[in-house]
């Protein structure tokens, strides 16, 4: 039962600061690369002379990551329920069993809290697998999760 606890706690915990982490190095990417929510609609595409200076990319990614680390709580504390509860149940979790989860959690949490995230929405959920697969092989590292779940 406590490592079901400190499965659902790493989820919760680490899985928002790293989506935070992930979102302020996508910032810079998305404005440069004209992506959402830093699309220019019906202007052309950014180029050098219309990037924000260092003191605005600062805050628009400091701004991309609160807004992150407050909405990534719902999708990750689906995952280590969903982690936790496996765990529970089976025993060993694999990494892409933890992924998939973390890809589902992230649509569910999606569709009870939309944001704008234009074509780019599948590429936000693989990378939410992603971060629940790494928390996984983290978790099994330091013998969280029981090991020999595959993948």
């Amino acid at each position: 039962m406590q490592r079901t606890l400190w499965a659902f706690l790493s989820y919760t915990l680490v899985g928002p600061f790293l989506a935070a982490v992930l979102a302020a190095a996508y910032t810079p990417v998305a404005i440069w690369g004209n992506l959402a929510p830093f699309s220019a609609g019906d202007h052309g595409s950014f180029d050098a002379a219309n990037l924000p200076d260092t003191a605005g990319l600062v805050q628009l990614m400091g701004r991309s990551a609160l807004a992150t680390f407050v909405w990534a709580p719902i999708a990750a504390g689906l995952t280590g329920l969903g982690v936790a509860l496996l765990a529970r149940r089976k025993g060993p979790v694999s990494r892409a069993g933890a992924g998939a989860i973390g890809v589902t959690a992230f649509f569910i949490g999606y569709v009870l809290a939309p944001f704008q995230a234009g074509e780019l929405l599948a590429l936000f959920a693989l990378t939410a697998g992603c971060v629940a697969a790494l928390i996984a092989h983290f978790l099994r590292r330091i013998s969280v999760l029981a090991a020999g779940g595959g993948v």
